[in-house]
């Protein structure tokens, strides 16, 4: 089994500058996913406002709104400053893809199935899930 933990960092890492910061990365991060979950893990280790694994690399419904793999807008729809290129964002992207396939392959050479959990935390209290949803629109 291999748990996957995209979004447990609020690390920005110089990379970007955001307004309201603290209230950002408090609606999208998955607070403690790291702590919580014991094994296997590939943890990407910045924010996903600098870069979201998870998205799809093509085709990806959220660039719409500014929040594909690259965060152009935050969660109330400022717009995010970069300080760095798109070229070496998809080059942290593709990086994580290739470590996190590295992990199934080592794993696969041992086991015929290898499991993916993905991990994440929600907020807890309806006020907590209307603000998510917020966040999202």
């Amino acid at each position: 089994m291999i748990l996957h933990i995209p979004h447990s960092s609020r690390e920005l890492g110089g990379h970007i500058e955001l307004n309201r910061e603290q209230e950002n990365l408090g609606y999208l991060t998955d607070t403690d996913t790291d702590i919580l979950f014991d094994g296997t893990f590939i943890r990407f280790p910045l924010s996903r406002f600098v870069c979201d694994v998870e998205r799809l690399r093509v085709n990806e419904p959220m660039d719409g709104q500014g929040q594909g793999i690259i965060y152009r807008k935050d969660c109330y729809g400022d717009s995010i400053i970069r300080h760095t290129s798109d070229e070496e964002i998809y080059k942290m992207y593709d990086d994580h893809h290739r470590k996190l396939t590295l992990e199934i392959n080592h794993q696969l050479a041992y086991f015929e199935n290898v499991v993916i959990v993905d991990c994440h935390s929600f907020p807890s209290g309806a006020s907590g899930v209307s603000d998510y949803a917020f966040c999202l629109e």
